[in-house]
C-alpha cells in the first residue's frame, strides 16, 4: 500500500511537472508570451531562444505576444480567413481586446500575418507593420523560422520605443468601422435635414399666413413705371492680341512623414474577428 502510495504521488508530481512545462509564459508585468509550433520547426535550443526573446519583449513592453507557425489554418483558406484564424489564435492565448500582437506564419496558404489587438493597434500601424515585414520577411521564405521570429520581435520592440503611432482610441473596439462611420453620419445628416425642413415650416407657415393677410399683392402695369425712350444700348467690342503665361517652378516636399504619430504612416486599419474582438493588422505573400 506504501509503495502504491509512493508511485501515485510521483505520478501526480510528473504531470504537474509538464503541465507546468507546457504552460504560458507570464511576465512579471502580467503579460503572456507564447511560441506555437506544432509540427516542430524548431529544435529545442530555438525554441527557448525564441521563448526567451518573447519574454523579454512581454516584460518590457506589458503587450502579450505570441509567435504561431503553423501548417494547417482550417478549411477557410481565404486571406479572410488566415486573418481571422490569427485573431482567434490571439484572443484563445490572450484573451480578446487585450494588449498585445501575434506573429502567423502561415505554411498552408503563405500569406503570413500580423494581427494586433488593444494597445497593439495603436503601437503597431499599417505602415509599421510594413517596415516589421521587412525587416525579417526574407528569414520566413527561407524558412529560418528562429531568426524570422526574433527578427519580428526586435521590430516589434524597435517600433513600440517610437511611441503610439496614433490615438484612435484608448480601447480600440470601441472605435467605429469605416462602413459603420460612414453610414452613422449619412443617418445623422438625414435626421438633422428633416428636423431643420420641420421645424422651418412650424415657424414660417404661421408667419407667412399672417402676413398673406395684412399685405395685397396688385399686378403691376407696364406703362406706369416705363418711360418711353429712356432705355438706350451701347455695344462694345474687345480685340483680342494674344497670351502670356508665366511658369514658375515649384519643388514638392517628398519628405511623406509616415513613420512616428504623424503622417499617412500613422494609420490603423481595424475590423471585427468573428467572435466580435477588435483587431488592426496587415499580411504580405510570399
Amino acid at each position: 500500500m506504501k509503495k502504491i502510495s509512493s508511485l501515485l504521488f510521483l505520478t501526480v508530481f510528473t504531470l504537474l511537472l509538464f503541465s507546468g512545462l507546457a504552460s504560458p509564459s507570464y511576465c512579471y508585468s502580467g503579460a503572456k508570451a507564447f511560441v506555437v509550433d506544432n509540427n516542430g520547426y524548431l529544435t529545442e535550443k530555438d525554441m527557448r531562444d525564441v521563448l526567451n526573446r518573447a519574454e523579454s519583449f512581454a516584460e518590457y513592453t506589458s503587450l502579450n505576444v505570441v509567435v504561431a507557425i503553423c501548417d494547417d489554418i482550417g478549411p477557410d483558406k481565404s486571406d479572410r480567413g488566415v486573418v481571422d484564424f490569427a485573431d482567434l489564435m490571439y484572443e484563445d492565448l490572450c484573451g480578446i481586446d487585450s494588449d498585445g500582437l501575434l506573429l502567423l506564419i502561415n505554411n498552408d496558404t503563405e500569406y503570413d500575418y500580423i494581427s494586433t489587438s488593444g494597445k497593439g493597434i495603436n503601437y503597431y500601424s499599417d505602415y509599421r507593420i510594413e517596415r516589421m515585414f521587412d525587416l525579417f520577411f526574407d528569414y520566413i521564405k527561407e524558412k529560418d523560422y528562429r531568426n524570422a521570429a526574433i527578427g519580428f520581435l526586435d521590430a516589434a520592440e524597435y517600433f513600440y520605443d517610437q511611441g503610439m503611432a496614433n490615438n484612435q482610441t484608448d480601447v480600440s473596439w470601441k472605435e467605429l468601422d469605416p462602413y459603420d462611420t460612414i453610414t452613422f453620419l449619412a443617418w445623422t445628416f438625414m435626421v438633422s435635414l428633416f428636423v431643420g425642413i420641420f421645424a422651418g415650416l412650424i415657424v414660417g407657415c404661421p408667419v407667412y399666413f399672417s402676413n398673406k393677410k395684412k399685405y395685397s399683392l396688385q399686378r403691376a402695369v407696364t406703362h406706369s413705371y416705363i418711360l418711353n425712350n429712356s432705355l438706350l444700348f451701347n455695344q462694345a467690342t474687345d480685340t483680342y492680341l494674344g497670351t502670356f503665361t508665366r511658369r514658375t517652378y515649384s519643388p514638392v516636399n517628398s519628405s511623406s512623414g509616415r513613420s512616428g504619430g504623424s503622417g499617412r504612416g500613422s494609420r490603423s486599419s481595424t475590423h471585427r474577428s468573428s467572435s466580435g474582438g477588435r483587431h488592426g493588422g496587415g499580411g504580405r505573400r510570399r
